[in-house]
């Protein structure tokens, strides 16, 4: 086996406009740049570290830089970050920014920050707002252009949000850009502004955290047993961790041991919806266990005693090195960092330079183009082709990075706290768990969730709850309820209001997912509680919905989503999948959800650059397209890809057999489509598409047996269109390196529970 070949990101001399960018090296632990740097320059890049006070420094110049003729715009990332900004600002120099949820009108006239995917509020009031008169800054910028290239949530409107952002770019009359790291992609997004572009680039070489001990426990439990001893001497700490049911479950076992000190512990995730305004309040004396939905625009600092930041690594690499660094500096003033890291396999880099891959796409977006002909690819002058525009470079360069921290994930991370001056060391043996372990972890957090889920059931429906713990009134559940409701029959007007917004925002999220399925029962909630809970099961529900949808709408919905989020960013999107499983069912003459392929006609073979196509874009293995028995598995591979692959929904069974071949017994497996569960799934998009507009209907019934709703008064809701707002709208916004992704919960469970409820 060929030893994985550690790769570190290329070095690079940043030039803009063919001329290298003068550098200002400067070692401080609190940056303080002269004003000068600002006034004499165009464009101030400043390159320094976590924690060394970029926010406030720039907060405290403002007035000074922007003077009397011009205001001041931030563009940030996260809504954290705008608050965050919003209060330091006003302490350091009485600088006040208008938040962009409360005042847009005012913009123009006045200071403001704005969150990047609100940005077109801006666009949209072009008459009264004047670019050339403001200054702007822009913080964590690789987390903006991250969000840019690699978050789906803002492809709706990425398109005319990037092509603003380059407007802004182009026309404003300074730019100041800030992060730990600079790299070329900075540059790219700047590539565009034409003049006023006298450049400094200021790197701050000061190694914020030098000496602190950064200690990898390779053993789970004696890392979680660590917590566990800080805990009984309540000795708080922030617990960081890339997956939002790895995190949960960790808090959710040790709350169940410390029921005493509940108080005290804090769950944050894209679940929990908890808004933070000053951490530095909300986290004094809290175990606060916490997703990525803090990265950035988050700091804790305890001036009166140094603490512990924990971090756990799961082995999915959701987000990049780069971002667990971030996540592992929320605590400022730490006194060590504990962190554990699963077993993860290195993997190769495919590529030698960003060109090779940015080739590759190349001939990817072009092979797709040919095959389903789309309408068009937007350039940087809307010409009708594809060509390598700053958009494209941006995302390759993001992808090369991908890349090349898969060559050792762990290793990338460790280089990066070293540069910010960690001492490593490393402690315990990297053992893995056993079932028994795994089970126990397991069980606490299933049963912490399923608590959650009953509480808001409870609260969503609750004369069906009463009527529903009725029969056994001795149960100690049934007794709860009556005492929380008679709780609540005792509040006055003011309290009771004040329990209905407080439960409302508890469950924000799940109120949200109830209202884009339609659900109205507490019955109909137990049943679908895997699409109200788990954020791909939901994803993988919609998409499904989409394999019944008719031809001309999945030409229609890939066409718009071209045009919104540039062709590279649709090429794995599930229109663009479903477009090539049509041109792939149509040159073997197959069937949607025919599995049987001894009659198919393989002489007529796709071309090979069409087959790398579909094998990339599918991520399969199977290459054999002459061979019939492949050719299924390609097929059964692209189906299932739309249902969310391995761990998916479960729509198509696979029956196994045996076959004797040359007196030898093989096993053979025969496949057909999951009506069981296909048809659970089309009633309930009926919810909200009783008429199942956009549907298939011959194609509907003939898998399912199902037939639209005549009804007078049906509304119809598209659901894509409902999915993409939910996503759009959920929670504060996060961007590549922050994506909140729960494992996906394994849909045996789920469809056990639903074969056992129509059983009774």
């Amino acid at each position: 086996m060929t030893k994985t070949v550690f790769r570190n990101l290329p070095v690079e001399k940043l030039k803009f406009n063919g001329v290298e960018i003068p550098i200002k090296q400067i070692d401080q632990d609190k940056i303080d740049i002269n004003i000068d740097e600002f006034l004499d320059n165009d464009i101030i890049i400043i390159k320094s570290g976590t924690a060394t006070s970029k926010t406030k420094l720039i907060g405290k110049l403002c007035p000074k830089i922007i003077g009397t003729e011009h205001k001041f715009l931030s563009i940030v990332n996260l809504i954290s970050l705008a608050r965050e900004q919003i209060s330091t600002f006003e302490e350091e120099s009485n600088t006040l920014l208008s938040n962009y949820q409360k005042s847009i009108e005012k913009f123009n006239n006045e200071n403001g920050v704005i969150c990047l995917n609100s940005l077109l509020k801006l666009r949209d009031n072009k008459e009264l707002y004047d670019v050339k008169n403001k200054v702007v800054f822009i913080d964590e910028i690789n987390d903006v252009i991250g969000s840019l290239t690699h978050n789906d949530s803002l492809d709706p409107i990425l398109n005319k949000t990037y092509n603003y952002l380059i407007e802004i770019i182009k026309n404003c009359k300074k730019i100041i850009l800030s992060d730990a790291t600079i790299n070329h992609n900075t540059i790219n997004l700047l590539s565009s502004r034409a003049v006023n572009n006298k450049t400094i680039l200021i790197n701050n070489i000061n190694k914020k955290f030098l000496n602190i001990p950064a200690i990898k426990h390779n053993n789970k439990l004696e890392f979680i047993d660590l917590m566990r001893t800080q805990i009984k001497n309540k000795d708080y700490f922030l617990c960081a961790c890339d997956i939002k049911v790895e995190i949960s479950s960790i808090y959710s076992n040790l709350l169940a041991e410390f029921p005493e000190q509940k108080e005290s512990f804090m769950l944050i995730t894209s679940e929990t919806d908890v808004k933070i305004d000053s951490p530095n309040i909300m986290f004094k004396d809290r175990y606060v266990f916490h997703s990525p939905s803090i990265t950035t625009g988050v700091s804790f600092a305890y001036k009166e005693k140094k603490q512990t930041q924990f971090v756990y690594m799961s082995n999915k690499r959701l987000i990049t090195p780069e971002s667990f660094y971030q996540m592992s500096c929320r605590t400022r003033n730490m006194s060590k960092l504990v962190y554990h890291c699963e077993e993860m396999n290195d993997i190769d880099c495919e590529f030698e330079t960003i060109k090779e891959l940015e080739n590759k796409y190349l001939d990817m977006m072009k092979t797709n183009e040919k095959i389903l002909r789309l309408s068009k690819s937007t350039t940087e002058t809307d010409d009708v082709k594809i060509v390598k525009n700053s958009f494209f470079k941006m995302w390759c360069y993001n992808e090369y990075k991908i890349q090349l921290f898969k060559t050792g994930f762990v290793r990338h991370y460790q280089d990066i706290l070293s540069n910010a001056g960690f001492i490593h060391s490393e402690v315990g043996e990297n053992i893995k768990l056993s079932v028994e372990e795994k089970k126990s972890l397991r069980e606490i957090y299933d049963k912490y969730t399923d608590k959650q889920f009953d509480n808001y059931l409870g609260f969503k429906y609750m004369a069906e709850t009463e009527k529903k713990l009725e029969a056994n009134k001795t149960s100690k559940e049934y007794k709860e309820f009556i005492q929380q409701k008679k709780t609540i029959e005792e509040m006055d007007e003011d309290s009771y209001v004040k329990y209905l917004k407080s439960e409302s925002m508890k469950h924000s999220i799940l109120e949200k997912r109830h209202e884009i399925l339609g659900i109205t029962t507490r019955d109909e909630a137990e049943h679908n509680k895997i699409f109200l809970y788990d954020e791909h099961a939901l994803r993988n529900f919609f998409n499904v919905l989409s394999l019944f949808k008719t031809k001309e709408y999945i030409k229609a919905k890939l066409n718009d989503k071209v045009e919104e989020a540039f062709l590279i960013k649709t090429l794995d999107g599930v229109y663009n999948k479903l477009s090539l499983i049509q041109k792939f069912e149509k040159h073997y003459k197959i069937a949607r959800f025919n599995f049987d392929f001894s009659n198919i006609d393989i002489e007529k073979e796709f071309s090979e650059k069409n087959q790398k196509l579909y094998l990339e874009i599918f991520e399969t293995t199977k290459t054999n397209f002459k061979d019939k028995h492949d050719l299924l598995l390609i097929y059964l591979n692209m189906i299932r890809s739309i249902a969310g692959g391995k761990g998916g929904i479960p729509i198509i069974e696979r029956k196994e057999g045996k076959n004797k071949v040359d007196n030898v017994w093989k096993k053979t497996y025969t496949y057909k489509p999951n009506k069981e569960m296909l048809t659970h799934l089309i009633n309930l998009a009926k919810n909200k598409n009783p008429s199942l507009k956009n549907y298939d209907l011959e194609f509907v019934k003939r898998i399912t047996d199902i037939e639209p709703s005549k009804r007078h008064d049906d509304i119809f809701k598209d659901e894509e269109n409902e999915y993409a707002n939910y996503l759009y709208n959920k929670n504060n916004f996060k961007d590549m390196n922050g994506i909140d992704v729960s494992t996906t919960t394994h849909y045996n469970k789920w469809s056990n529970n639903y074969d056992n409820k129509n059983k009774k």
